[in-house]
């Protein structure tokens, strides 16, 4: 998904998004070896106006199943 997707869908500003990903890094890295990050990035031609490129992320299919379970439980 491209990154202004998750800042329309949120609500949030880049920003704020920026540093909500930045935080679940440093809790990553704090606890596991970089080779558990969960989601990987490519940067593209960007889809917002004014842009150049943008980074898109992506999960793997066991992972979006993960998340969309911890979400469930609440």
């Amino acid at each position: 998904m491209a990154y202004s997707t998750p800042v329309d869908r949120l609500h949030l500003d880049r920003k704020r998004l920026r540093g909500a990903l930045s935080g679940f890094s440093r809790v990553l890295k704090a606890h596991y070896d970089r080779s558990f990050w969960p989601m990987w990035w490519t940067e593209a031609v960007s889809v917002e106006e004014g842009r150049a490129t943008e980074f898109s992320y992506y999960v793997g299919d066991t992972v979006a199943k993960r998340w969309r379970e911890a979400r469930a439980e609440g």
